[in-house]
């Protein structure tokens, strides 16, 4: 669960009992058919995974919630709703983007829909649209995020209060659990979850638990951000199960100044290479090092070079205004070498 797994095979699980306590297989076959039996760890039967029994739950349950949101949840018709895009659309005075107003519209009619795309691709502008469509047709809205950060974000952007997902479900010692779930839901018509990538399935399962039977929720986030701390991987299940409404918008729109790193990524998510030929690079810019001068002293030497003279000689100062980033700690190119 520490590594963002919900379950194991059974195959994986004896095999790393069997290295951890250095006994025979069989004997860790049979106290596990035990356990099993006894319900401190579930086997299920649709995905031939052993669960621990709380994550088991987390996951089953948050996928019930889901299904009777999709059932049961606040639904607008198609001519209400587009009406409401276009209204907020024109109120804001944004740049009109047809996959975003379509977008839109589909978040507002359907009581659970997921907004997806990669950085710059306009899901804050879209989220936007969708909060004043959703107040005009007189519904009370709220939005939430996982972290503080991103909350702090998603209200500067909004231009409306925001608050982390557990804020929003308020602990209570009295309970030793949230204090709105099913028995006692969140009192907003709807609710606009922005970074979900970063909802793990326990948290996932609190949130949707809390939500009315008749309320609705819009998700929105990237696939290709870090997932969860936790275990589940939801926004990804979510869009891949094809069972919820979803649009993925993939314009990027942030290419005035310096948006060289948005595109870069656009296009490396493509598959293609960052840098398009005879493209400005808009703040980005790729070195590569000749294979015969690429080994790590020259490469180190490089950087070193770059931090301490051409980029001062450029204006910039290398303490206040740069970072060095590295995927690795140890090694030549490490960072402790580096620093």
């Amino acid at each position: 669960a520490r590594e963002g797994h919900c379950g194991l095979t059974r195959a994986a699980l004896l095999e790393e009992a069997v290295k951890l306590l250095a006994v025979r297989e069989e004997s860790v076959d049979v106290a596990l058919s035990q356990v099993v039996h006894e319900g401190g760890v579930v086997e299920d039967e649709g995905t031939g995974l052993l669960y621990p029994k709380g994550l088991w739950h987390a996951e089953k349950g948050l996928a019930s919630r889901l299904r009777r949101l999709m059932d049961e949840g606040d639904r607008v018709p198609e001519d209400d709703a587009r009406r409401a895009v276009e209204e907020s659309l024109s109120g804001l005075g944004v740049e009109r983007d047809e996959s975003q107003v379509e977008a839109a519209v589909m978040a507002v009619m359907n009581p659970l829909s997921v907004i997806t795309g990669g950085p710059g691709t306009g899901k804050s502008t879209t989220q936007k649209v969708i909060v004043g469509a959703l107040e005009a047709l007189g519904k009370e809205v709220v939005l939430a995020a996982p972290t503080g950060r991103a909350a702090k974000r998603l209200a500067e952007v909004s231009g409306r209060p925001a608050s982390t997902c557990h804020r929003l479900l308020s602990f209570s010692t009295e309970k030793g659990g949230f204090e709105y779930d099913s028995s006692n839901p969140f009192p907003e018509d709807r609710l606009v979850v922005d970074e979900f990538s970063m909802v793990d399935v326990r948290l996932g399962h609190a949130f949707m638990d809390a939500v009315g039977r008749e309320a609705g929720v819009t998700i929105v986030g990237d696939v290709d951000q870090l997932p969860s701390v936790g275990a589940g991987q939801v926004l990804r299940d979510l869009i891949e199960s094809g069972s919820i409404p979803v649009a993925r918008l993939k314009t990027v729109h942030r290419q005035k100044g310096n948006s060289g790193i948005v595109v870069a990524a656009a296009r490396i998510n493509r598959g293609a290479y960052p840098v398009e030929a005879g493209a400005d690079d808009g703040g980005f810019q790729i070195r590569s090092e000749a294979s015969d001068v690429s080994t790590p002293e020259r490469l180190r030497h490089a950087v070193v070079k770059l931090m301490a003279e051409e980029l001062p000689a450029m204006g910039f100062d290398p303490v206040q205004d740069v970072q060095v980033l590295s995927p690795m700690r140890k090694g030549d190119l490490g960072i402790a070498v580096l620093n």
